[in-house]
């Protein structure tokens, strides 16, 4: 039988683990079953020898934890599941910064080697399914996907490229400067150019006609506002404002032939007796029969 924990003469075992508890709820990580004894009222500690079973009973009543401490060294206690410090520890590495799965498990094993490999890595699974832990993309050179604390935000990972654009971007105004075309209006063009590719990118499946034709009605009236009305537009003019969409002669020349077939805008036929100098392929459309160097809309 085992021996009751008493403080007094009066059986008050159930004050004891209440007390316990209480004390062990102030403390914000695991401690020593020592420290906790003396935190303890001496009302309430009851007999030395005796405390280490209560501390066992409250532990197979699930009450609290036992933290093994490796080696000779005595367990510690605390009133929350060892899980709850692993997180802790956890996010306090990834503080510093993403880190990947394997650079965690060392630099964490041996503050949290209370739990299995397995159970360490239940921990980070829990830690993202509960959004306080993201996933962070690959390093140049990394071949893992890296965990951190926060969401990874684009305009990190975008500021190289959008300089890089930027940077080209410049070039081409500089160099358009020579005809008179003013740098406002290239960046413009530049700009709308991102805008319409993400439409196009963002259309729910295939690129439709019904998509592909108001993207080609735009990019005409950037050349010729008079072309909503009618007005005919040169493919010479037009091929290079949709290379970002359909970036092949086979693709452009597919595309418009398609259109024009489907009575959504006309091709003007090509007429060699009337261009001088004579125009070459890459500033016509062909159906395999014709050529054509004019598109007007209907």
């Amino acid at each position: 039988m085992k021996a009751k924990l008493v403080a007094s003469a009066h059986d008050i075992s159930a004050d004891q683990e209440a007390v316990i508890l209480r004390a062990l709820a102030r403390e914000p990580a695991p401690v020593t079953i020592t420290t906790l004894f003396q935190a303890i009222p001496k009302p309430f500690q009851g007999k030395r020898a005796a405390f280490p079973a209560a501390i066992d009973r409250l532990a197979s009543l699930g009450k609290l934890w036992l933290y093994p401490a490796g080696g000779k060294k005595t367990p510690k206690v605390w009133g929350r599941h060892p899980a709850v410090l692993a997180e802790a520890i956890v996010l306090t590495i990834l503080a510093k910064g993403p880190l990947t799965e394997l650079d965690i498990e060392k630099k964490t094993r041996a503050k949290i080697s209370f739990l299995s490999p397995t159970e360490r890595r239940a921990v980070l699974q829990r830690l993202q399914a509960d959004g306080r832990v993201f996933l962070w993309p690959r390093t140049p050179r990394g071949a893992a996907l890296r965990l951190g604390i926060t969401r990874p935000e684009p305009r990190d990972f975008l500021a190289k490229v959008l300089d890089d654009f930027a940077k080209a971007v410049s070039r081409v105004a500089a160099v358009l400067a020579e005809a008179g075309i003013p740098a406002a209006e290239v960046e413009a063009v530049a700009v709308e150019a991102v805008r319409l590719q993400h439409a196009v990118s963002q259309a729910s499946g295939p690129l439709t006609d019904d998509v592909l034709l108001d993207i080609i009605a735009e990019r005409m009236a950037e050349i010729d506002h008079r072309s909503r009305g009618g007005a005919p537009v040169l493919v010479s003019a037009l091929r290079p404002a949709l290379d970002f969409m359909l970036p092949t002669k086979e693709q452009f020349d597919e595309a418009f032939v398609r259109l024009e077939r489907g009575n959504r805008l006309t091709l003007l036929r090509y007429d060699p007796s009337l261009s001088a100098p004579p125009l070459d392929g890459q500033q016509l459309i062909s159906d395999g029969h014709l050529y054509y160097s004019g598109v007007a809309l209907r």
